[in-house]
């Protein structure tokens, strides 16, 4: 088919273009259109008349920025014209060829449109599917929200340091729903130590559906507390507020999170792939959601090997000469949001301590090589064994099988 390439140099609010009949032959100028009604007409309309001079079919070409893009791409996709998105490093990598190549955004449309021609093989760029896309984004806005609560939680542990100094010592993790309400209900040890022990287990409760034994135990854990520590800080100084207003932003953006990841699994769930994932030893229907949410839908990967290289997992490898470059770790050119989840699933697949699993076998026969592998790298090569096997299940819609001892 007849085409010439458009590619554009996205940025944000506005972008340049510029048309190519070949990677060495432009159609005219670099200019410049701004993302919005008049600008993406103008566009349009810079565009046709080249068409209809050519007898041409455009592709609009543009490298992966993010959000940047998505204006434009919704555009040219509801105007049924074909696009497609190149990664940034073939660009630079272009760039790097021309002896006195140099980064602006007039020249850059031409380096874009050099990694087009090059790879003139590369599959246009579909509309994502409704499901996938929302999946997705469930699971970045579950990302976002959990890591407001480790911000929260840092700023939680200075102020209570001050306020209620040792209290983070009455129990493994302090940030349990019993340890805050009860924290929010007496933040300071004065609070606590004039009020008998009965009042103050009697208000606990009103806060908490738990059993009173339970609060027992932990109301009898602060009061022993209290009687040796000593705060920073009077009961009526504003750190002890601050200190209530860090435990309500705790607390809501953990329910935030549970309910995020609630209607992530929900949706997840429905998918055919769901129950293989969760079949996987170590991973549960929490981390079966998100690995969903990242890969998308499998099928459209040709081979295991283009997963393995979406997610960052392939090797990287630099030779020269006598040297094999081999063994110098992963390419992290991939999803590094997948990379972490899949590490997270290795992890839980590990502790529970399985000899016979596939993948708890990969990574200790990495770990016992004639040249060891640390448990970091090792952890991050059963993370590609797990990309793999989940791959080979969801396309033959299989259960995860682990040895047995003979």
């Amino acid at each position: 088919m007849n085409e010439f390439a458009v590619a554009i140099d996205v940025s944000n609010g506005s972008s340049h273009f510029r048309c190519f009949k070949s990677s060495s032959e432009p159609l005219g100028p670099s200019l410049k259109f701004r993302h919005d009604q008049d600008g993406l007409a103008f566009l349009e309309e810079r565009v046709m008349k080249l068409q209809e001079k050519l007898a041409a079919e455009p592709v609009f070409v543009y490298e992966a920025t993010g959000v940047y893009t998505r204006p434009v791409e919704r555009y040219l996709l509801s105007h049924g014209y074909r696009i497609c998105q190149i990664s940034p490093l073939e660009s630079a990598a272009q760039r790097r060829t021309d002896i006195h190549g140099k980064k602006t955004d007039k020249t850059d449309p031409a380096y874009i449109a050099q990694a087009y021609f090059s790879k003139k093989k590369k599959a246009p760029k579909m509309k994502e599917d409704p499901y996938w896309h929302a999946l997705r984004l469930m699971n970045r806005e579950y990302e976002e929200a959990m890591n407001h609560l480790r911000t929260y939680k840092v700023s939680f542990q200075s102020t209570l340091a001050i306020v209620f100094p040792g209290y983070q010592t009455l129990g493994k993790d302090p940030y349990t729903p019993i340890s805050l309400i009860a924290l929010r209900r007496f933040p300071h040890p004065e609070m606590i130590l004039h009020k008998k022990r009965e009042t103050v287990i009697r208000r606990v409760m009103k806060d908490t559906r738990m059993s009173e034994n339970r609060v027992a135990r932990w109301v009898d854990k602060m009061i022993r507390l209290a009687q040796t520590t000593y705060p920073g800080c009077e009961k009526d100084d504003p750190e002890v507020e601050l200190l209530i207003r860090k435990i309500d932003d705790i607390l809501a953006c953990d329910r935030r999170c549970k309910e995020i990841l609630q209607q992530l699994i929900a949706r997840a769930a429905d998918n055919e792939y769901f129950e293989c994932l969760c079949s996987i030893k170590g991973v549960g229907a929490n981390l079966a959601a998100r690995i969903l949410a990242e890969v998308g839908d499998i099928s459209r990967f040709r081979n295991v090997k283009a997963l393995i290289a979406y997610a960052g997992l392939d090797p990287r490898k630099n030779q020269s000469g006598e040297k094999k470059g081999e063994h110098l770790g992963i390419s992290k050119k991939g999803n590094r949001r997948l990379r972490t989840i899949l590490y997270l699933a290795v992890t839980c697949n590990l502790r529970q301590g399985d000899p016979y699993d596939p993948i708890s076998e990969y990574y200790k026969k990495k770990r016992q090589q004639s040249h060891p592998l640390a448990h970091t790298a090792a952890v991050i090569a059963a993370s590609g064994k797990l990309l793999r096997t989940a791959y080979g299940m969801c396309n033959t819609k299989t259960m995860y099988l682990r040895h047995s001892p003979l």
